[in-house]
């Protein structure tokens, strides 16, 4: 099946926690404007049974191994927890995206009772971003009972079959999430291409000002906002367009402001834009329509690390 987009449903909580420095509103916000998200580690998901498998094949194949090499039986336990399943966990960041933007439960579950928001992105645009690091894209399947893991698939060289088995299934009651999972190399913050975000979707129950100033700081950037609403006697919950009465002064990373040129707007395009997570540097190469001083460089240096690598050094 050709999966277009995936859903992020955040919570949209304003409110400082104790321990907090900034609200969970404001990270997801900062995110947003760095054009980043958080791969999470297997054990630090929300379901106890991620990366279940059965390992009655894996068992049998090595005792098959050890009869035919004359050594005794080896202890696997170890073997299962330890060296694959830890090892997954410390190698592997995972970012899960629901099926839909109208799912009720997901909006109760995710997104503070309806009182958040939604974040659609363009699969193919996440997947085929700039950086340059392997990443795993699919659906996860919810089977009645998890998988079994044999020898064969470790040790015949397919990484993503086995990577896909240990971490894309899931119980058939989180059916209902329809999810799409991506799989980095590495837990931890990622950078996405900006062109990736396509919608942002307001809750039912979202506080006017919240809204506001979540267009507010996403102005500029082309996005399509949406208000969710409910379909009159009904259970049903469907989308309605509204526009963004913040206009922003300049097209985000596609001008430089008049109030930087001091000679009206200047627009470009990016040609080359790759982030290398090894030596966490970035490279973006540009086209202008015209000439533009040093400071207007400057200025669009400071902006593109700020955003798309914020994490450079």
């Amino acid at each position: 099946m050709n999966i277009d987009y995936g859903y992020k449903y955040r919570a949209g909580d304003n409110v400082l926690r104790v321990g907090q420095s900034i609200s969970d509103l404001e990270r997801d916000l900062r995110s947003l404007e760095r054009n980043s998200l958080f791969a999470s580690s297997i054990d630090s998901l929300n379901d106890p049974c991620e990366a279940m498998v059965f390992g009655d094949n894996l068992k049998k194949e090595m005792e098959l191994v050890s009869q035919l090499l004359g050594r005794k039986k080896p202890d696997l336990s170890e073997f299962q927890t330890d060296d694959l399943l830890s090892n997954l966990n410390e190698k592997y960041g995972i970012y899960s995206l629901a099926g839909r933007y109208n799912h009720e439960l997901l909006w109760a579950h995710y997104a503070n009772s309806h009182k958040g928001f939604c974040i659609e992105y363009s699969l193919n645009d996440l997947k085929h971003g700039y950086s340059n690091e392997d990443l795993y894209t699919f659906q996860v399947v919810y089977p009645p009972e998890p998988p079994q893991l044999s020898l064969s698939e470790i040790l015949g060289g397919n990484h993503v079959a086995v990577i896909q088995k240990v971490t894309g299934h899931k119980s058939g009651h989180w059916k209902y999430e329809d999810e799409t999972r991506i799989v980095f190399n590495k837990p931890g913050p990622r950078h996405y291409h900006p062109k990736a975000i396509t919608g942002i979707y307001f809750g039912l129950r979202m506080p006017p000002k919240i809204r506001d100033e979540i267009m507010r700081r996403l102005s500029g950037r082309g996005l399509k906002f949406y208000e969710i609403l409910q379909k009159p006697n009904t259970y049903m919950f469907y989308r309605q367009e509204i526009a963004n009465k913040h206009i922003s002064d300049f097209k985000y990373l596609k001008e430089i402001p008049s109030s930087v040129t001091e000679n009206g707007n200047v627009l470009f395009s990016i040609t080359r834009l790759e982030y290398k997570w090894t030596t966490k540097k970035g490279i973006i190469e540009t086209e202008f329509e015209k000439p533009v001083s040093e400071n207007a460089l400057k200025w669009l240096a400071e902006l593109v690390k700020e955003r798309p690598f914020w994490t450079s050094r």
